[in-house]
């Protein structure tokens, strides 16, 4: 099964960036709902509605989204799957994206691991970059990735056809900007990374396994890489 993501860069402009950078830093860590026929109420939901305008990757009924600001101290869940917490049973998104508003070499680990596969078979590595925008299927595991230095982003849910429970809508910002974006963004293409790769360990938060991984050796600010064939061994 063929890993399945999108990467936008150049997104917006750097103006954008910061005023955007400089909001999150007030909102806090929790997950808020938007709906497109919302008023948006900060800077952060203008930009999810342009944004579903401007990229190709479909309409929705809510958006659930929360900030993540990095720290020393942060303590990660490893891989798991995002779904709807107040529902029966288990309601994943449609997709899951994040908005990169930092230059970083920390980012964050897609897999094709669907829920009730043993593991995944192939992993996206994916670092920070200004005015990057990725998307993937609501049903993938994925992680952070831990890390030293600044990371900044937004990540996001997209729910098509459903209304996720027990969110609320975030504070109300009166003095912010419209966001400004760039004439004409560009889509990478996640190339198969050939070079020297590393044994990682990293713990399964919805299973309580662990996974003995291969990840790049070295892995650069802003790079993409795709690790075909990725999962040394497991245990529980």
């Amino acid at each position: 099964m063929e890993l399945q993501a999108r990467i936008f860069d150049g997104v917006h402009l750097s103006g954008t960036n910061a005023r955007l950078k400089q909001e999150v830093a007030l909102l806090g860590r929790e997950n808020y709902y938007y709906s497109p026929w919302d008023v948006p109420r900060n800077m952060v939901e203008e930009y999810l509605q342009g944004m579903l305008k401007r990229l190709p990757i479909g309409g929705c009924s809510a958006i659930e989204w929360w900030v993540h600001i990095s720290k020393d101290t942060e303590v990660f869940t490893g891989f798991h799957f995002d779904r709807d917490e107040c529902s029966d049973g288990v309601v994943h998104p449609d997709a899951i994206g994040c908005i990169s508003l930092t230059y970083d070499n920390i980012g964050f680990v897609i897999s094709n691991q669907k829920y009730g596969d043993p593991t995944p078979k192939d992993l996206l590595y994916v670092m920070g970059d200004e005015a990057r925008v990725t998307v993937f299927p609501g049903d993938y595991s994925w992680s952070e990735l831990a890390g030293s230095g600044e990371k900044i982003c937004i990540f996001f849910n997209i729910w098509r056809k459903f209304i996720p429970k027990c969110l609320s809508r975030c504070p109300v910002m009166t003095d912010y900007e419209l966001p400004l974006w760039t004439e004409k963004y560009r889509e990478r293409q996640p190339i198969m990374y050939e070079g020297e790769v590393v044994k990682t360990t990293h713990l399964v938060g919805d299973t309580s396994d662990v996974w003995i991984m291969k990840a790049p050796e070295f892995m650069d600010y802003g790079g993409i890489y795709y690790v075909p064939d990725d999962t040394v061994s497991t245990t529980s």
